[in-house]
């Protein structure tokens, strides 16, 4: 609903693990730890009172960013750190350890899959989606 200044999760699997989230710095921000080497985060201006529809995507060593189906980022940004946490359960709508980070406003849908999805299938999906959506219409 509104761009407060805190981080607020979309999905998370621990704060050192992988997640999507709004960065306090009014940035979405799809973000990834690795062991030994720490964050590395893409991030692209967020909106409020919007219906976004926003893809994380890791390939190997590059990290994407999807906003309503067009790559928004790809400039990966690094945060050492060798710190390692106990695996966590996925949650969606707040952060699932560490300070809760609660979502503030509408999740209309979440998935998490295991393969790189093509920038090509990001925007059917996203068009499939949208408000207004023509892509299919019945009579």
């Amino acid at each position: 609903d509104t761009l407060d200044g805190k981080f607020r999760q979309i999905l998370s699997k621990s704060d050192y693990q992988y997640g999507l989230q709004i960065h306090d710095i009014h940035q979405w921000e799809f973000l990834e730890f690795h062991d030994n080497q720490g964050w590395e985060s893409v991030r692209s201006p967020a909106s409020a009172k919007t219906w976004k529809y926003i893809v994380g995507v890791r390939d190997g060593r590059n990290q994407y960013l999807y906003v309503d189906g067009v790559l928004a980022s790809a400039s990966i940004i690094r945060l050492d750190t060798a710190f390692a946490a106990p695996r966590q359960n996925v949650w969606i709508g707040r952060q699932s350890d560490g300070p809760l980070r609660f979502w503030k406003g509408m999740i209309d849908e979440v998935r998490a899959d295991n393969v790189v999805r093509s920038p090509g299938w990001i925007r059917l999906c996203y068009m499939n989606q949208k408000e207004n959506d023509a892509l299919v219409t019945f009579k």
